[in-house]
C-alpha cells in the first residue's frame, strides 16, 4: 500500500504530505471545498471565496488615516449644522421680529406671535407622525417634499399682506 492513499489528510485534489512542509502548513490554514450543512443544505460542496484565505470573509479594508476618518464622521454633523441653522434661523427669530410684524400688520404683539405658536404647535403635533413616515417612505421623497413646503412657506411669509397669511405660512408650509 502506498504512503498517500494510506495518508488520513487527503483532500479532493492530493494530498498535503505528498508536497512537502509548505503544502502541510497551508492545509492546515486552508479548509479547502466545504459541504453546505443545515437548513435547505443540499450537501454541495462549496469552494471558500478567492483571495480570503479560505474563511469566506470578505478581505479587510486598506489602511484609512485617523484625518480622513475623521472628517467622513464629522462632516454630515456639521453640514447638518450649518443646513439647519440657514433654514430654522428665519424660524426662531420669529419673538424678536415679532415686534415689527405687529407694527407692520397693525396687530398687537400678542396677535403678531401667533404664526410662531402655531408653527411651534404644528411641529410638536406632527413630529410623531413625520417619524413614523421616514420609516415608511424613503427619505429623499420626504426631504424633497420638505424642501418645496418650506420655500413655499418663506414666498408666502414674504408675500404676506396680513397676519392670517403669516399664520399659513409659519403654521401649515414652513
Amino acid at each position: 500500500m502506498s504512503g498517500a492513499s494510506a495518508h488520513t489528510g487527503t483532500r479532493a485534489h492530493g494530498t498535503a504530505a505528498s508536497a512537502g512542509p509548505a503544502a502541510a502548513d497551508s492545509a492546515a490554514s486552508d479548509p479547502g471545498p466545504v459541504a453546505a450543512s443545515g437548513p435547505g443544505a443540499s450537501g454541495a460542496t462549496v469552494a471558500p471565496a478567492a483571495g480570503t484565505g479560505g474563511s469566506g470573509a470578505l478581505p479587510a479594508p486598506g489602511p484609512v488615516s485617523g484625518r480622513v476618518r475623521g472628517a467622513r464622521l464629522w462632516l454630515p454633523v456639521v453640514a447638518a449644522f450649518v443646513v439647519g441653522g440657514i433654514a430654522y434661523a428665519g424660524l426662531y427669530c420669529f419673538p424678536p421680529i415679532s415686534v415689527a410684524y405687529a407694527r407692520e400688520f397693525g396687530v398687537s404683539r400678542t396677535v403678531a406671535v401667533i404664526p410662531w405658536t402655531i408653527f411651534l404647535l404644528v411641529t410638536g403635533l406632527s413630529s410623531p407622525l413625520l417619524g413614523r413616515a421616514y420609516d415608511l417612505i424613503a427619505d429623499r421623497w420626504l426631504l424633497a417634499a420638505g424642501m418645496v413646503l418650506m420655500a413655499a412657506g418663506w414666498a408666502v411669509a414674504v408675500l404676506a399682506s396680513d397676519i392670517g397669511l403669516l399664520v399659513v405660512a409659519y403654521g401649515i408650509l414652513l
